[in-house]
């Protein structure tokens, strides 16, 4: 590649022309035409040395590295921040949720923990941020007049659960469950609330907890 330098006009024309004419090969002659100035006397391009050149292509290839290296660098962080990931939620609804007629997510309106913010609120479901080993575990109560239970559901899989059935004579019932699971990027997780189950959600009593692992 072949850089090229616009030297002075002709303005100065005595001193600057012997060192054009000595530095650069075939310059252009610098006397006027007529007395007029054409555009073939306004510069004279000269070639940059082959050292120049040089020095300048390794100052670009060494610019270029460190581009390089900053962009891995925020790549990095930016997978670190995604990795800290844990959330825990609470379910208040001001009392007994449920029974139902179908099967439903069941909604944790208290934030106790969400970093990442992989937990969606509206919706309670967890959205895995990034592949790995993810750890989860509920709880709930109950009162002991209707069936309780829920289910751990990966992409509406149902993976494990925890239930108790109705009993007069019992007057509250408590459950829980906790597993490992390997996620994928974009993987969600949530809580089911079986059809004709019910949870006691409020006060904080029935939660639901999880976190990357690696």
């Amino acid at each position: 590649m072949t850089f090229f330098l616009p030297l002075q006009l002709r303005g100065a024309r005595d001193n600057t022309a012997k060192q054009d004419k000595s530095s650069c090969k075939d310059p252009i002659d610098h006397s006027f035409r007529d007395g007029v100035m054409t555009s073939e006397d306004r510069f004279i391009y000269c070639p940059y040395p082959h050292d120049q050149l040089q020095e300048m292509e390794a100052k670009l290839a060494a610019l270029e590295k460190k581009l390089k290296a900053s962009e891995e660098k925020i790549e990095e962080l930016k997978m670190k921040w995604k990795s800290r990931v844990a959330f825990t939620v609470a379910a208040d609804q001001g009392g007994n949720y449920g029974p139902f007629d179908a099967d439903t997510t069941l909604r944790y309106s208290k934030k106790i923990t969400n970093n990442g913010d992989a937990f969606n609120m509206s919706t309670g479901v967890f959205t895995a941020p990034v592949d790995g080993v993810y750890y989860f575990i509920f709880f709930f109560r109950s009162e002991g007049k209707h069936a309780s239970g829920l289910i751990l559901c990966k992409n509406d899989t149902p993976i494990i659960k925890s239930d108790d059935t109705q009993a007069s004579y019992d007057p509250a019932d408590t459950g829980g469950n906790a597993v490992v699971l390997k996620l994928e990027k974009g993987d969600e997780v949530h809580m089911r609330l079986p059809k004709g189950n019910h949870v006691w959600a409020a006060e904080r009593h029935t939660t639901f907890s999880g976190f990357l692992i690696h």
